[in-house]
């Protein structure tokens, strides 16, 4: 049975790949192919994500899934800033923000990934987050988050983020193909 984030990855990769990579490299767009070449190759993590199972006895490789999975989705959507801005000329084409999933996602990322023992919230407040280990799943993992304030146990649905991602993506996707496509961009 394939999955609804099955479909979305397949997708995505049918999406990337409408792209010719070799002509933005001959032509030295290089951001362009280089936006493309790790949408590419984050995807494949992302896929390879979802494929596997998380295992029940070896934290080591759940949370090096799990990080994986987190930088390779941060990385993804800079790298569609990236070829938007590429394409379009325009910081503004695009703004993921607006999009409560991944704007969470990139906090997310910093709590668990990116600043997890000197993380700031506000100009004065400082924070540490805690990845549960044991809570890492295929689909969901819980962290908290220590403040002077208090500490917050915060669950994470995979799943939910995911699909998000992979929607705003595959749509933005085919925006910027018929931009380049339009602009006579593709060969």
């Amino acid at each position: 049975m394939i999955t609804l984030i099955t479909k979305l990855i397949l997708e995505n990769e049918h999406n990337i790949e409408k792209f010719n990579i070799d002509y933005y490299l001959e032509n030295k767009l290089y951001s362009i192919a280089a936006a493309l070449s790790a949408l590419e190759t984050t995807n494949e993590i992302q896929k390879h994500y979802f494929k596997t199972e998380a295992s029940k006895d070896c934290y080591a490789e759940n949370v090096m899934r799990l990080y994986a999975l987190l930088q390779s989705l941060f990385v993804s959507i800079d790298s569609l800033y990236s070829l938007a801005y590429g394409l379009t000329k325009s910081k503004s084409f695009i703004n993921i923000n607006k999009n409560p999933d991944l704007r969470d996602l990139k906090y997310i990322r910093n709590d668990v990934v990116g600043h997890p023992a000197n993380r700031v919230y506000s100009s004065s407040t400082l924070a540490y987050c805690i990845l549960d280990n044991k809570s890492i799943g295929k689909f969901e993992f819980s962290y908290h988050i220590y403040t002077g304030q208090g500490i917050e146990r915060v669950r994470i649905d995979l799943n939910k983020i995911v699909n998000s991602y992979y929607i705003e993506c595959n749509n933005l996707l085919n925006v910027l193909y018929n931009i380049a496509n339009d602009n006579s961009r593709l060969s």
